[in-house]
């Protein structure tokens, strides 16, 4: 996960790159970026996965998560069955109130 912060992250590569310039070896700024990634983690996949299917009720994951590539169509299609399923429940809720 950090070379991916390194990588990819523009945040991450520039706190990185802070910390040798403090004075820390680069193994010290590789532990620095691991403790600052695992402090911040508030992903849960399985709430993610709800907030995903469960589109009326935000649970607060999309922003702790950035998606990309497959992921991104991935959390597109379990949004839109989300939706799915709360139109269903609520055509069904309709039908069964009119009886």
């Amino acid at each position: 996960m950090v070379v991916v912060q390194l990588r990819h992250d523009p945040e991450g590569r520039a706190y990185y790159r802070r910390k040798p310039a403090a004075g820390k070896t680069s193994m010290e700024a590789m532990r620095c970026l691991k403790r600052r990634l695992s402090d911040n983690l508030g992903w849960n996949p399985v709430v993610f996965t709800l907030d995903q299917i469960l589109p009326i009720f935000d649970l607060g994951q999309h922003g702790r998560w950035r998606l990309q590539g497959a992921g991104m169509w991935v959390s597109n299609a379990l949004s839109t069955f989300g939706w799915v399923i709360v139109l269903t429940v609520v055509i069904s809720g309709a039908r069964v109130l009119r009886r």
